[in-house]
Parts: structure tokens; C-alpha cells; sequence
């Protein structure tokens, strides 16, 4: 009896040397399994960061194209407005009234001095519109002053003009068609 209870605990150590290695096991599995859920959680969380930045990004562009849509459309009124008052000018030639009726309109460019979102709009097409107002003021203050001629005023405007659309308003439409291409890259709708 002693013997059998000897060869049963020789039996029971060698069966539990051999369980080390199922315990090994189901250790390595834990350790792969939180390593999987680690690198999951890692993976996802990139890839939501990825698509926030990505929104983040389209609404800022989105603003900046509803920006420039709306300070396109102001510009290209004010050009159109002092062509006429350069007209206007030319057949009338009453001083008076040029500067009160025929004057540029700056609700949208007012607005985008109060906004950051003004900070995204590229610099050339900000720079080139400030300078277009600030000269087209200059040519009214000085036509009301009669420092200038009519002549001057009329030619002054058609060159402010000209530039404005090569440059300014030209920049505006390309600027608004890279956003509206973006867009439809990323499958979204202005």
C-alpha cells in the first residue's frame, strides 16, 4: 500500500511537471491576447484621429470656400461699380455724387476682418483685394478733391480693374475649384 501510494504521488508530480507548460500556454495566450486588444484599441483610435483631423480640415476649407464665394462676388460687384462710375463720369461728369452712389460695398470684406477663418484664405488674394479697395478710396478721395482729372480717374479704374480680375478674382476661382475638388475626393458635398 505504501508503494501504490508511492508510485500514485510519482504519478501525480510527473503529471503536474507537465502542466507548466498548459499553464505556459494559457499565460502566452493572455499575454498575445491583451497585446491584440492593445494594438486594436492603437489602430482604431488612429484611425479616428485620422478621420476628425480629415473633417477638421474639409470644415475648415469649407468656410474658406464660402469666403472667397462671397468676396468674389462683393469684388467683381465693386469693379462693375466703378467702371459705371467711371462712366458715369465721363458723360455726366458730376463730381457729387460718384463718391456716395458709385462707391464699393465691403459688408463681406468688414466681416472678414471680425473672422480667424480670414487667416486661411491664401494671402495673395487678401493682400490684392485690400489693395484694390485702398486704391480705388485714394482715387475717389482724390476725384472728390479734384486733385485728379476725370480722365486719370477713368483710366485709374479701368487698370485697378483689370489687375483685379487677372490676379485677385483669377486666384479666387482656381483656390474655390481646388476646394470643390477636395470635396469631391473625400466624397463629400459644399
Amino acid at each position: 500500500m505504501a508503494a501504490s501510494h508511492l508510485v500514485r504521488g510519482l504519478a501525480l508530480r510527473t503529471l503536474s511537471l507537465a502542466r507548466p507548460s498548459e499553464h505556459a500556454q494559457f499565460w502566452l495566450a493572455q499575454v498575445f491576447l491583451v497585446l491584440a486588444t492593445v494594438l486594436g484599441v492603437f489602430l482604431a483610435a488612429q484611425a479616428g484621429f485620422r478621420t476628425a483631423l480629415q473633417y477638421e480640415q474639409l470644415a475648415a476649407q469649407r468656410t474658406v470656400y464660402h469666403l472667397l464665394s462671397a468676396l468674389e462676388a462683393e469684388v467683381g460687384d465693386n469693379a462693375e461699380r466703378m467702371a459705371d462710375a467711371a462712366a458715369t463720369l465721363q458723360r455726366q461728369g458730376d463730381l457729387r455724387q460718384i463718391p456716395e452712389i458709385y462707391g464699393p460695398r465691403r459688408f463681406v470684406w468688414h466681416t472678414m476682418i471680425q473672422t480667424p477663418d480670414t487667416f486661411r484664405v491664401p494671402a495673395d488674394i487678401v493682400t490684392g483685394v485690400r489693395r484694390y479697395y485702398d486704391e480705388v478710396e485714394k482715387l475717389l478721395l482724390d476725384l472728390e478733391r479734384q486733385t485728379i482729372s476725370r480722365k486719370y480717374f477713368s483710366e485709374r479704374v479701368a487698370e485697378l480693374n483689370e489687375n483685379l480680375r487677372a490676379n485677385a478674382l483669377a486666384h479666387m476661382a482656381v483656390v474655390r475649384a481646388r476646394i470643390a475638388d477636395d470635396f469631391a475626393s473625400a466624397g463629400y458635398e459644399l
